[in-house]
């Protein structure tokens, strides 16, 4: 059974994850799969927690932007199956990964700001002997069987870091809020293994931080540039043999994290399922980019640098 994992993102440079109706911003839904959908296609469940939210979008420019879809699949119940809160889509049979990319709406009533989750979602919790079923229409208990007219009997699981995405809805840009300022520095510039030297990364943060904290990425020039540390920890899966890898237990619980957490799999691998690592897919990013999440005004992560005893050319990292 493939696992799934949800990220949005929008192509508004000047504020990250919002929409702007009247500048017509384009939001993309991406789909990760750990492995191909099956033959037939993987239907996938999105809802979130305002209904309506979809009456922002412009579902219309999907007959006239075959672009906006890839890998997937969409028909005239795929957005009227919910309250105007989510869709479904179908993953094309054989794809890992998929998109699908609605612009905003705009018009003339202003709705204000809407701060919304959009969640991935099975819904296996739900009561098969009175769900409706939302392709057909159709109620009963025999619905628990019929997978071929859709309904949700858990084709997949949720990824539980990448379940949900948040995203902004505004009428205007001068309706967003302030954005966050977020500081960052690294000292020493020069770090030597015989040495035994700690890079440290300084993180500062203007205003007031959410409870979740705010979580911010980092992203190399380079790949491995973590094996340069003594942080990066390779492991096995059971089930499958394969190799994974993410910061080390010991290294992310200790004092050398300061005012954040870092998540011991946010260290980019290329395989968002955290049980098959692929170096290709991840690019420079491989285990040289990762994310971590800020709680505090001021932050730090300490990396000690790692003394593999290999005489290396000096190399410079951004």
């Amino acid at each position: 059974m493939p696992q799934v994992a949800l990220s949005t993102f929008t192509n508004l440079d000047i504020y990250p994850g919002a929409v702007v109706e009247n500048l017509g911003t384009l939001l993309t839904f991406n789909f990760e799969l750990d492995e191909p959908a099956r033959v037939g296609g993987l239907k996938i469940y999105v809802d979130s927690d305002t209904p309506g939210i979809l009456g922002r979008l412009d579902l219309s420019a999907l007959n006239d932007n075959p672009d906006f879809l890839s890998n997937l699949t969409v028909n005239q119940e795929s957005f009227e199956n919910f309250t105007g809160s989510g869709f479904v889509v179908t993953v094309e049979a054989g794809a890992k990964s998929a998109s699908l990319t609605l612009p905003a709406l705009d018009i003339a009533d202003l709705n204000g700001l809407d701060l919304t989750t959009f969640t991935l979602t099975t819904r296996e919790e739900t009561d098969r002997t009175t769900q409706t079923d939302p392709v057909t229409g159709d109620q009963g208990s025999d619905l628990n069987t019929v997978e071929a007219d859709g309904f949700p009997i858990g084709d997949y699981t949720v990824d539980p870091e990448s379940a949900s995405s948040r995203v902004l809805f505004a009428d205007n840009v001068a309706d967003l809020p302030p954005l966050p300022v977020v500081s960052f520095s690294t000292t020493p510039q020069v770090v030597n293994e015989a040495e035994g030297t700690f890079l440290v990364m300084d993180f500062s943060f203007e205003g007031e931080i959410p409870d979740e904290g705010v979580t911010v990425n980092l992203e190399g020039d380079a790949a491995r540039i973590m094996e340069q540390f003594d942080v990066v920890q390779a492991g096995i899966d059971q089930e499958t043999g394969n190799i994974f890898y993410r910061f080390d237990e010991d290294f992310v619980n200790s004092d050398n994290i300061v005012g954040g957490i870092l998540d011991p799999f946010s260290l980019e691998d290329g395989d968002p399922a955290e049980n098959n690592s692929d170096p290709e897919a991840a690019g420079d990013a491989f285990l040289s980019s990762f994310s971590f999440t800020i709680t505090e005004n001021t932050a730090s992560i300490r990396l000690p640098v790692l003394d593999d005893f290999v005489q290396e050319d000096d190399a410079t990292f951004t």
